[in-house]
């Protein structure tokens, strides 16, 4: 397969049997037309792509490849690549393999079209570069293409392309099929392909060392991204195994949502009527995930070696998650010389955490402004001019700024009495409080309303909204970068 010169197939595909990978042809869609392109993705390559599309060159040829998985925690054997294939890896430096959303019928389709409608194209777009904008771990979006086609099986809804960066869209779900179909000899040789280069570790002759390392840096790049995932008030809404990347990539996020109003019961997908991947039951279920893991890995890591690192990811997560809550505040996990606070302050920190995100529900406060503005107030002001009036006025204006229902002067008061806590640990750390950083505090936050007018317009072949509002995302970006030369 040979799409373009500056594209290859990656070197460890040509040893996968042909039960999990087939190659399968991209069904044109004329016509098509490139609507945006991220930077990622070089303008050579995105043309031949777009012609590719359109019928207007010989159809590209692609990879897809079989998968398991736990959807709603159900296993389902017969998964895979319905409606994606990948491309190619990028010959240049960037080590990305390249994939096509919304290809058309694949042997995985299983009845479906294998098509992408523009709506769902056009979220998942959105969303990956609100993700990457804020340095959460994410499959990189490469350009999104339009049809004038319609597509029957989706509401007539237009047809649309997406192409997707990433260094692998290696699953769990991957690992799950070829377990249960006894290929332990490919699974073995996909975990060595993530130890070099993904994991930046030099696989060890010892195959059982590889195997334990392999595991463990799963579980710590999962419990990174989980941490960031509730800090940044992210919900992904289809934690399946199948949607779960072994890189600890936000993967098949169109889906997802940002919220806006604090709610830890927050579940953007429609058919989740039971809150299985709500907010605040995302750790749980990555927890599941990595259990489903461990459990595939069974033939080559027994149960033994593998669910004592599972039982770290707990841990791993909690601190992960109370560092990035304190960066949110502006306040240091750790003091000057990196060495961990004492207990009572360490439980200070977690307590004033916890009754934040108390207030913002009780009182339906915005999540993201309202750590905004609390930044603002209080690492603006000398602290020492801030007494229990100024406090009880801030309350009152944050409060006026973040919600949208009417409350009672004793709400306010309990407000500014969280305000005496915040302002008492600022006064400790000082005078070298940890500034909170734009990536923990984006200036410019993705939100609902923001991607329905997208979408609506692109509907009306506006897509000038699209455009402005990357701007705006990728803005979230530069700011953190001037705060940091």
């Amino acid at each position: 397969m040979n799409n373009h010169a500056d594209m290859s197939l990656p070197d460890y595909y040509q040893d996968l049997p042909p039960s999990l990978i087939q190659t399968s042809a991209l069904i044109p869609l004329p016509p098509t037309a490139l609507i945006h392109r991220s930077n990622a993705l070089s303008a050579s390559i995105a043309n031949t792509i777009g012609q590719s599309l359109s019928g207007e060159t010989p159809a590209m040829a692609g990879i897809v490849s079989a998968y398991s998985g736990h959807q709603f925690g159900t296993f389902n054997p017969a998964l895979g690549d319905g409606r994606a294939m990948l491309l190619g890896r990028l010959n240049s430096g960037a080590n990305l393999e390249v994939g096509l959303k919304g290809c058309g019928k694949t042997a995985f389709s299983y009845g479906h079209d294998g098509r992408l409608s523009l709506t769902d194209a056009l979220k998942e777009y959105l969303i990956s570069h609100a993700l990457m904008a804020q340095d959460i771990p994410s499959i990189e979006p490469g350009a999104i293409y339009c049809s004038g086609a319609r597509l029957p099986q989706q509401k007539m809804e237009t047809a649309a392309f997406l192409i997707r960066l990433a260094p692998s869209f290696l699953r769990v779900g991957h690992l799950e099929y070829l377990s249960i179909t006894g290929q332990h000899g490919a699974m073995q040789h996909l975990i060595i392909h993530c130890m070099q280069p993904h994991f930046d570790a030099a696989p060890n002759q010892a195959t059982f060392q590889n195997n334990l390392a392999f595991f463990s840096e799963v579980v710590e790049r999962w419990a990174k991204l989980a941490a960031k995932w509730q800090a940044q008030g992210f919900c992904h809404g289809t934690l399946n195994s199948d949607n779960f990347s072994v890189l600890g990539l936000s993967l098949d996020c169109g889906g997802s949502q940002f919220m806006s109003r604090y709610d830890p019961l927050l579940c953007p997908n429609a058919i989740d009527k039971r809150g299985r991947y709500a907010f605040n039951q995302q750790s749980r279920v990555i927890l599941f995930n990595l259990t489903v893991l461990a459990q595939a890995l069974t033939p080559l890591l027994p149960l033994c070696v593998s669910q004592p690192v599972l039982a770290t990811f707990k841990q791993r997560f909690n601190r992960y998650y109370a560092q990035l809550m304190a960066q949110k505040l502006g306040l240091r996990y750790q003091d000057v010389n990196q060495q961990p606070w004492p207990l009572s302050t360490m439980q200070a920190l977690c307590d004033l955490s916890a009754d934040i995100l108390q207030l913002m529900f009780d009182l339906r406060l915005d999540y993201h402004r309202c750590y905004q503005l609390l930044a603002q107030y209080m690492q603006s002001a000398d602290l020492e001019l801030i007494n229990n009036k100024r406090r009880i006025q801030l309350a009152d204006e944050l409060i006026n700024h973040c919600g949208d229902i009417e409350v009672s002067a004793a709400d306010v008061i309990k407000f500014s009495e969280w305000l005496a806590d915040y302002q008492q640990l600022l006064q400790q750390q000082s005078p070298s409080p940890c500034p909170a950083q734009p990536s923990t505090n984006p200036r410019f936050t993705l939100r609902t309303s923001d991607v329905n007018a997208v979408v609506k317009a692109a509907h009306q072949e506006n897509f000038m909204p699209l455009t402005q509002l990357i701007i705006a995302l990728r803005g979230n970006k530069l700011e953190g970068a001037a705060r940091q030369s």
